[in-house]
C-alpha cells in the first residue's frame, strides 16, 4: 500500500545572539505493509533527512535541520499513485490557514 507521511524538522541556528528556529514540513511518499510500518519507514526517512550547513544571513553560521517527528501517516486511496490523485490532506482552524497563507520571508 502507499501511504504520505507529513515530516517535520527544526532547523536551528547555532549563533549567537540566537535566532529563533525555522520549521518545516515535507511530504513523502511512503511504500508499506500497514499504517504502524508507514510510520516506521516514516521516520527512517526523515531521520535520513537530517542535515548541517552554512548560512550567512545575518553572519555566517551553521543551521542544523532536526528531524522532529512524522506528524501523522494517510494511506492513499489509489493503488498506485497517478497523476492527480490526492497525497495529503487536513483540516485547518482559520489562524492556522490564514499563516499558511503568508509569505515566508
Amino acid at each position: 500500500m502507499w501511504y504520505s507521511a507529513s515530516l517535520f524538522f527544526e532547523g536551528a541556528h547555532q549563533v549567537s545572539p540566537r535566532i529563533p528556529s525555522s520549521w518545516e514540513e515535507v511530504i513523502v511518499l511512503i511504500e508499506a505493509d500497514d499504517e504502524a510500518q508507514a510510520y516506521q519507514r516514516a521516520d527512517e526517512a526523515g531521520r535520513s533527512r537530517e542535515r548541517e550547513y552554512l548560512v550567512s544571513d545575518p553572519v555566517q553560521h551553521r543551521l542544523h535541520w532536526r528531524f522532529v517527528k512524522t506528524e501523522r501517516v494517510q494511506e492513499i486511496d489509489a493503488g498506485i499513485p497517478i497523476n492527480g490523485v490526492e497525497l495529503f490532506s487536513r483540516f485547518l482552524r482559520r489562524e492556522e490557514a490564514e499563516s499558511l497563507l503568508l509569505p515566508f520571508e
